[in-house]
């Protein structure tokens, strides 16, 4: 990842005490200096068709200011939308995109965001996978 966050994890479950258990687990890994884990209360949107792993994956944390639906309505338009998620917390929605490389997602997604009436300010962290370990 580049932004704040190094790295985030997926976690898929729907027992709430199996999440903890994971988080705490993520917190005994050596080298691991903190966590932010955010719960989705509602999942908005997939478009996810098959394995795309090596395409550039971009998570892009969104703060709303007044309705909440039209802003999903305009994020599940964006063709390479993957999923979004409301979220509690800082930031109101989290939504992944995939492209062909970094630029597109950037381009097709990312760069729109700020311009859909409501969203007062986003947070985009743009994953990468290393050609080589990082031990």
């Amino acid at each position: 990842m580049t932004g704040r966050f190094d790295l985030v994890i997926r976690l898929r479950t729907n027992e709430p005490s199996q999440t903890l258990n994971a988080v705490e687990e993520i917190r005994r890994v050596k080298g691991v200096a903190s966590t932010q884990t955010a719960i989705s209360l509602r999942n908005v949107s997939s478009n996810e068709r098959g394995s795309r792993s090596e395409q550039p994956l971009a998570y892009t944390l969104v703060k709303v200011r007044g309705a909440l639906g039209s802003v999903l309505q305009k994020v599940r338009s964006f063709p390479n939308l993957v999923e979004a998620h409301i979220i509690p917390g800082e930031f109101d929605l989290v939504a992944s995109f995939r492209g062909r490389d970094q630029d597109e997602v950037m381009e097709t997604s990312v760069e729109r965001i700020n311009n859909i009436s409501g969203v007062s300010a986003s947070e985009t962290l743009m994953s990468w996978s290393p050609s080589t370990s990082l031990e």
